[in-house]
């Protein structure tokens, strides 16, 4: 593991870093080994997060919206199932 205690002083974070690299004039600083070696160990750090916090509920709301467009808005569906369902994808488009 890389210490990038030192590039995350004075209170900075990953985001602060993205926008100076935004800034940036010369699209060759993304070719270093630096950035490929920050972007590694950002991605090693937050890939749980990433895929628990985004991805996961991403998915359960996609199925979940399928589903209730699929079979719930019919005209003859009149199941509470179908009811719950869309209150839960309700709630995970607020997630």
């Amino acid at each position: 593991m890389l210490d990038l205690s030192w590039l995350l002083s004075d209170h900075k974070n990953f985001v602060n870093l993205v926008n100076i690299l935004g800034k940036a004039n010369n699209n060759q600083i993304f070719e270093t080994e630096l950035i490929g070696t920050l972007l590694g160990e950002f991605w090693d750090e937050n890939y749980r997060k990433i895929l628990y916090r985004c991805l996961v509920p991403w998915i359960c709301y996609a199925f979940l919206v399928i589903y209730y467009f699929a079979y719930a808005l019919k005209a003859d569906s009149e199941q509470k199932v179908d009811i719950i369902i869309g209150i839960i994808a309700l709630f995970l488009l607020g997630y």
